[in-house]
């Protein structure tokens, strides 16, 4: 009987080939996986409108005074304001400390049941002490012309994002 050598592990050209193929099925896999792990900027101004409005309805009661959430449809920014804020001077410096929204995401809009649909200018979506909030609907377009609708409901804690735009029901 001859003694056989019992194979013990992988040759180097087999480790070799076993990472050649993992990399090259990485980088066709990759794409899908991106868009799962690096979100869009569309998706990060919905995340944070989505963040800020749930937020703001708890502080306004929480705190007992009214906050803003303030959308500059013309510089394409953002920023919260609140009622102790009654000077000029606070009120600047809290827009000065705006979130910009990137070159490729704008918002189209704000609408409101009662005010229509407005395009230019500072548009405030109110949060109060009691818990409810303004009615609104953002429409946000981002890349790709992709537009997404933010609907603000007065009486519920959280944002319902729409994956079009859609106007206020």
């Amino acid at each position: 009987m001859g003694s056989h050598r019992a194979n013990s592990g992988f040759t180097l050209i087999e480790l070799i080939v076993v990472v050649v193929i993992m990399s090259v099925l990485l980088v066709f896999a990759m794409p899908r996986f991106s868009s799962f792990i690096f979100t869009d900027n569309t998706d990060r101004i919905a995340r944070w409108l989505i963040f800020k409005a749930g937020s703001l309805k708890n502080r306004a009661v929480k705190d007992q005074k009214y906050y803003v959430i303030n959308v500059d449809l013309d510089n394409n920014r953002l920023w919260v304001t609140d009622e102790s804020m009654l000077n000029e001077e606070a009120l600047q410096s809290a827009a000065d400390k705006s979130y910009n929204l990137p070159e490729n995401v704008r918002i189209l809009d704000v609408e409101f049941p009662d005010r229509g649909r407005i395009m230019h200018g500072i548009v405030e979506i109110f949060f109060y002490k009691k818990g409810y909030s303004d009615q609104a609907v953002i429409h946000i377009e981002g890349d790709d012309e992709r537009k997404i609708s933010l609907f603000v409901e007065p009486f519920l804690p959280s944002v319902k994002l729409v994956e079009e735009y859609a106007a206020s029901h």
